[in-house]
């Protein structure tokens, strides 16, 4: 499997792979309502990935939301390196 880059110059993402803004602005608020559909209880990794692909119609869109997810979680501390 192959992502299909069709802007290599591109200054982001879905723009390099050809996700339209409308397009990226679904899968945003998708994954928004995801995230909350979780709530505060322990969630296993691998469900979330199963949810988010059920979310994605080809490989490039789940990198996308993959990027997006952890992205979402890092900035909200969720997500920490371990020494």
């Amino acid at each position: 499997m192959q992502l299909n880059i069709t802007n290599p110059t591109a200054n982001s993402f879905n723009k390099a792979v050809g996700i339209s803004e409308e397009r990226s602005n679904e899968l945003a608020a998708a994954l928004d309502k995801l995230v909350v559909s979780y709530g505060s209880g322990p969630v296993r990794s691998c469900d979330v990935f199963n949810d988010i692909a059920h979310l994605c119609n080809n490989i490039e869109e789940l990198v996308f939301c993959t990027i997006n997810h952890c992205n979402w979680h890092f900035l909200r501390g969720h997500l920490f390196t371990v020494k």
